[in-house]
């Protein structure tokens, strides 16, 4: 095989793996939790419940949820990479939002062989391609001097998302928030969830 062509194969490679994390995160997070879609598998939310800080010691974060945060973890695999699992925590408050904490640990050499914003260009991507929607914003942005960015995605429809993924050592995280309009990814209330996000002094292990 030639080296461009080995160099080639090892990019799809690397694509493919650093994608699958935010396939099965985007495709859980905007098909099984925005309210309009399959509102039943989310808990019973009390319209009454105040926000209040969520922290997990598995995920090493803590962050304000509007409503109590139901786990969920999945776990896939592509290609002769290995499987791969998913945590990530829902909370909708309401039937026109949901908030999502996600992680998930980077393949080892995806982290050897490519740079940290190939790694999230490749991330964002994925966002993008399995919402089946368009990006409208992207933003360079840091957590604890940790590298991420800010995307603002509209569609499928009338919805509209964003996420914000940062790489943090060998774990990369995803904080998102799916509204059933583009004004409702802009209110205070999700400005404020974004915010309070934080990492544990465990995060870079």
């Amino acid at each position: 095989m030639e080296p461009t062509t080995a160099a080639n194969a090892q990019k799809a490679l690397w694509k493919s793996r650093v994608s699958s994390w935010l396939v099965y995160v985007a495709v859980f997070f905007l098909v099984s939790t925005a309210p309009q879609w399959l509102p039943s598998i989310l808990h019973t939310i009390n319209p009454f419940q105040r926000w209040a800080p969520f922290t997990s010691d598995e995920g090493r974060f803590s962050v304000d949820f509007p409503a109590r945060p139901k786990r969920q973890t999945m776990r896939g695999r592509t290609g002769d990479a290995p499987p791969q699992d998913v945590v990530f925590f829902i909370s909708s408050p309401s039937r026109d939002a949901a908030f999502l904490v996600g992680f998930a640990d980077e393949f080892e050499d995806v982290l050897r062989d490519f740079s940290k914003d190939q790694i999230l260009d490749s991330a964002r991507d994925g966002a993008v391609t399995m919402s089946k929607g368009r990006l409208d914003g992207e933003l360079f942005i840091t957590k604890d001097s940790y590298p991420g960015r800010d995307l603002h995605i509209s569609g499928p429809g009338s919805a509209a998302s964003r996420f914000q993924i940062f790489l943090v050592g060998h774990r990369r995280y995803m904080v998102g928030v799916t509204a059933t309009t583009a004004a409702g990814i802009f209110s205070r209330d999700v400005g404020r969830f974004f915010d309070s996000f934080r990492l544990t002094a465990e995060s870079t292990r």
